[in-house]
């Protein structure tokens, strides 16, 4: 067997290891056979919830924005177990149309969504609806939160920096006693203000895990020395969980601050119903952050209660999925409190899912009668204030009761669910019978068994996952069958029993042919591997992998792209030694590669190749100085021109504005993925050929697969004309080293960008920059940090893929990094970051303009001009262009201290020049990263005046997992190259198998860390 025989069925392997572990979101419920009753896996009484299958057509039809859900029940849906698998897969079919309802469960001492995140400067009292003593009002969450001090500012942000909201509905208790409050944002550098309150006679906190006395001290307001002294700690400082502390005495004033009135830019009030507690802020512009601040108006004023929250995004577009829930809750608890219904009221909704009844099955104080007049009650109720709203009932899990030996089934849990079921046709709603899906009567012991329970009542976090898509699966089975008017009947009933449409009756067999059909949750790469026969293909799934997506490029980091990969490199390997085969088959491969990222943009692609490789036979052929200039002329407008009108429209536009008070309208303009990559590619090879230190390419051909070979076409390394094309007719010659070696940067890159990269931008970086003034000064420190060893990651892990698959076809790409954060000046910074656009902007840019050989003052004037330019190069936005200036100046002053004064090398001045050199370098990444002058303002200015000692522990703990991973981001540039080397010698004596396997686990460790979405490419954007 040859090599390429071994390789081949190596990269088989891989891609069968990736279909297996790199799809979390195939639709498909794989769980033991015999936990599921798939017959019963539907939606009864489906045509009462024909308005909203239309509504779900109407809205994949453009007809209308949004379609919104509310999901009421108790703990799993307080808990976003059930609930939020189930809005994460309704969204990701029909689109996120925002987040919806939401509470601050936190303040309230309770667990729940972390997807928006609250804080205060105050502590608050939190009540639930389901606690049988009398308590505080609660109202459209099921949950309350109530203060008396005036002085109060409740924090709201999204933790997902791709959701915004310009709407938001604040509930509260309506009283005469409540104080006023408004909602604004933050303005950039805003001041605080303090004030002492008053504390209770005593106040105690129990110790967590992970707590330390300045976090409690901080926490409430105090002094370590005062819970040193109130606690009898002397100077101690050790703690334990469980211990029990006085946090307030009774005799010590709190300290709390909140941002000043005036530094706060606040909403427009839109709606107000103060009848029922209700209050609706809006903006001109989406929001992922705001604040809400107390006042005292009148001496009546003396607590505030906050009953929920619902934000709205009023430009998106698709199902808005609430989750309302109360641990303990049951049908009752929401019927003792009207507000709940009053409040829920004034919200848009078109269906409600109700999942109630399983703390009604360990009740045995409440009857059958009581529990079908509570659901008679709550249905009446939702019909009241929104009768056109469809409602579907979900039965409860099989469970047992009693505990170790005695444990035995629960009657109840029958008896409640033929009570939902009664109460489904008397009430005329649709239900989800989710008892008898799971199996029915004794159906929890298989779960338990499989482990997808915890206790022979709540499932473990892959049960819910189940039990969501087994809901989501009826659900989209519904909608399909409905046709928008038509509607089958529920699955597993016999035909004698399902409902007539147009007169007519469903046959068993189509009925067969329908129950086959799997709905894709993506459209694409999911469904090439989760059908296990051709009566299952959904072939619009598949044909949507080879038409454009504007939001799914395709991505070396995505499965989608190592399936084309595979099937590309199989044909590939047969015929490569073919040279047309492989120009013809390379240049469409990439061509279909560059579709996927900017559809029909590639036309673009092939105009700009025409015109470059017409102009270059002409410069290389004319022998008339003038003429020459001329075509190289042409080439160097056509290229810059259309990349300014694609890339520099808006922004000439928007400086027009800023310097003449004008008001142009943006142009709606797409920026083509890459286009400042193959621009630069494409002119290199023109001036090149003008300076006659290359011959021109043998043939069209030839030239096209220079400009279209996809490894770097859209992210660089910037490839030259001269470097690249006399490969294209050498005989390629695969070998183990070269394998080895591209295996290895595939790895690299992978880790790099999946593991490393993706994780600190979503769980750290990115929500920093979005509002920094929500974080202390010590936070936004490491997210500058955090965004050096982020933007390294992505660009070098990106440019390592690139160059090992490109190695991978026998094609050699230059080294793009080498280390850079190891550099002792900006000028090696420059010689390590990026170095085929250093490189390129020297040869074409710096030299051309006269590079040093005019005098020293012409010398520094091109140097700055080449960084300036180079920054505007990234991005069209003054931010990047202060960026490259920033470079600019500090390159010229090494320049002319390296001129006057030669300082010693030794390892003192290597390790000040590298603590400078790294420093600046963050520093510039602030203006690069942040989306305005005011933001990054905004971020230095936390940075040197709210930054203190007493943080640095809190926040590690917080974020350890992030650190640990810039820790880990910059130790990859401490590993020796014989370690490196080592590497490729263990992977190059691997057998087939054993290679496989090492990248299928690496991969493996990738889907573990990663999101459910595949993130683009810093670097793509420019």
């Amino acid at each position: 067997m040859t090599f390429k025989q071994l390789f081949l069925i190596f990269m088989g392997l891989l891609g069968w290891s990736f279909s297996t572990v790199a799809h979390p979101s195939d639709h498909e419920v794989k769980v033991p056979s015999g936990l599921l009753n798939e017959a019963a896996d539907s939606i009864g009484n489906a045509q009462y919830i024909r308005p909203f299958l239309k509504k779900l057509s109407g809205l994949e039809a453009d007809q209308r924005d949004k379609v919104r859900v509310f999901h009421i029940g108790d703990s799993h849906i307080q808990a976003d177990f059930f609930s939020g698998e189930v809005r994460n897969l309704m969204q990701g079919t029909f689109g996120d149309g925002g987040w919806g309802a939401s509470f601050p469960y936190r303040l309230s001492h309770t667990n729940g969504p972390s997807a928006v995140k609250y804080s205060s400067n105050i502590r608050w009292k939190g009540k639930r609806n389901s606690l049988r003593k009398p308590v505080q009002e609660t109202g459209v969450s099921g949950h309350s939160i109530k203060s008396t001090s005036d002085f109060y500012q409740i924090n709201l942000k999204l933790q997902d920096s791709l959701r915004h909201f310009d709407r938001l509905w604040v509930f509260a208790k309506p009283s005469d006693r409540a104080y006023d409050f408004k909602v604004g944002v933050a303005k950039a550098q805003a001041a605080t203000e303090k004030k002492y309150i008053a504390a209770p006679t005593k106040v105690y906190h129990k110790v967590r895990s992970g707590d330390n006395l300045s976090s409690i001290a901080k926490k409430y307001g105090v002094r370590v020395s005062h819970l040193q002294q109130w606690n009898g700690m002397g100077r101690k400082t050790m703690i334990r969980a469980g211990q029990k502390l006085v946090v307030k005495n009774g005799d010590q004033p709190s300290a709390v601050s909140r941002l000043k009135s005036d530094d706060v830019v606040w909403a427009k009030v839109k709606a107000q119903h103060f009848g029922v507690g209700m209050q609706v802020f809006s903006w001109d512009s989406p929001q992922q952050a705001c604040l809400l601040q107390g006042f005292k108006k009148n001496t009546q004023q003396q607590e505030s209660v906050f009953t929920g929250f619902y934000l709205e995004d009023s430009q998106a577009k698709g199902i808005v999925y609430s989750m309302l829930g109360a641990n303990g809750a049951q049908f009752r608890d929401y019927n003792r409190y009207p507000l709940f219904f009053e409040q829920l009221g004034q919200l848009p909704s078109d269906l409600y899912v109700l999942s109630m009844g399983t703390n009604e099955c360990f009740d045995p104080s409440y009857t059958m009668v009581e529990y079908k007049d509570d659901m008679r009650h709550f249905i009446g109720q939702i019909r009241k204030y929104h009768p056109e709203a469809s409602i579907i009932l979900t039965t409860p899990a099989d469970s047992y009761i009693g505990r170790g030996s005695k444990k035995r089934y629960n009657p109840r849990v029958k008896a409640v669910h033929d009570a939902m079921l009664q109460i489904s046709n008397e009430q005329r709603v649709a239900y989800w019978d989710w008892w008898a899906v799971m199996g029915g009567e004794n159906g929890i012991r298989a779960w338990k068994k499989a482990g997808y329970s915890r206790d022979y009542v709540h499932f473990s976090a892959g049960g819910y996952r189940i039990q969501a898509r087994c809901f989501y699966q009826a659900m989209i089975r519904a909608y399909e069958q409905s046709g928008g008017e038509l509607l089958l009947p529920p699955k597993g009933l016999d035909v004698k029993d399902a409902m007539p449409i147009d007169g007519q009756y469903l046959t068993p067999e189509f009925l067969q042919k329908i129950r086959k059909e799997q709905v894709a949750e993506d459209k694409g790469e999911a469904a090439l591997f989760s059908l296990p026969n051709f009566d299952q293909v959904n072939w619009s799934a598949i044909s949507s992998v080879f038409t454009y997506q504007k939001t799914r490029p395709l991505l070396f980091n995505s499965g989608l792209f190592l399936i084309l990969f595979i099937l590309f490199y199989a044909i590939y390997l047969k015929w490569e030694h073919i040279h047309s085969f492989r120009v013809i088959y390379v240049t469409i491969f990439s061509l279909f590669f560059y579709f996927k990222s900017s559809g029909i943009f590639f036309v673009l692609l092939i105009f700009s190749s025409i015109v470059d490789y017409y102009i270059g036979n002409k410069l290389y052929k004319v022998t008339d100085p003038k003429q020459r200039k001329l075509y190289l002329a042409l080439s160097v407008i056509v290229n810059l021109g259309l990349l300014g009108y694609f890339k520099y429209t808006n922004f000439f536009i928007d400086s027009v504005n800023a310097i003449a008070g004008g008001h142009i309208a943006h142009a709606n303009i797409f920026l083509p993925i890459g286009i400042s990559f193959y621009t630069f590619q494409t002119m290199s090879y023109s001036i090149d050929l003008y300076r006659k230190s290359m011959k021109p390419a043998e043939s069209f051909g030839d030239f096209m697969f220079f400009v279209t070979f996809f490894p770097q076409l859209v992210a660089g390394p910037i490839v030259r004309a001269a470097d690249f094309i006399p490969q294209i007719r050498q005989k390629i010659s695969l070998n183990k080293r070269q394998m080895t070696i591209a295996l290895t940067l595939i790895i690299g890159g992978l880790i790099k960008k999946a593991i490393i990269s993706d994780y600190i931008s979503v769980n750290f970086v990115d929500r920093v920059f979005t509002q920094p003034t929500l974080y202390s000064g010590f936070e936004n420190l490491m997210a500058v940090y955090g965004y050096a060893i982020q933007i390294y990651c992505d660009f070098s892990g990106y440019s390592d893929m690139a160059i090992g698959i490109a190695l991978l076809m026998g094609f050699q790409l230059p080294e793009n990094f080498r280390t850079p954060y190891n550099a002792f000046s900006l000028t090696e910074f420059w010689r390590r970051w990026h170095i085929s656009l250093s490189s390129w902007l020297r040869d074409y840019l710096y030299i051309p303009l006269g590079g040093n050989k005019n005098g020293t003052v012409r010398t520094y004037i091109n140097l700055m001009l080449t960084m300036i330019l180079g920054g505007l190069w990234h991005g069209a936005s003054w931010n990047f262009v202060l960026w490259g200036t920033m470079h600019g100046v500090v390159l010229a002053i090494e320049r002319l201290v390296k001129t006057y004064w030669r300082l010693p090398s030794n390892a003192v001045t290597r390790s000040l020049g590298q603590l400078y050199t790294f420093h600046w370098v963050c520093l510039a990444w602030v203006f690069f990263r942040a989306g305005s002058f005011a933001q990054a303002s905004t971020v230095i200015s936390r940075i040197f005046t709210d930054t203190t000692w007493k943080q640095i522990p809190v926040v590690i703990m917080g974020y350890k997992e992030v650190f640990g991973l810039i820790i880990l981001g910059y130790l990859t540039h401490l590993i020796p190259n014989r370690w490196e080397n080592r590497f490729k010698h263990t992977l190059s004596i691997f057998p087939v198998w054993g290679r496989a396997l090492t990248l299928a686990f690496v991969m493996w460790c990738v889907w573990q860390v990663t999101s459910s979405d595949v993130h683009p490419f810093i670097y793509f954007q420019f």
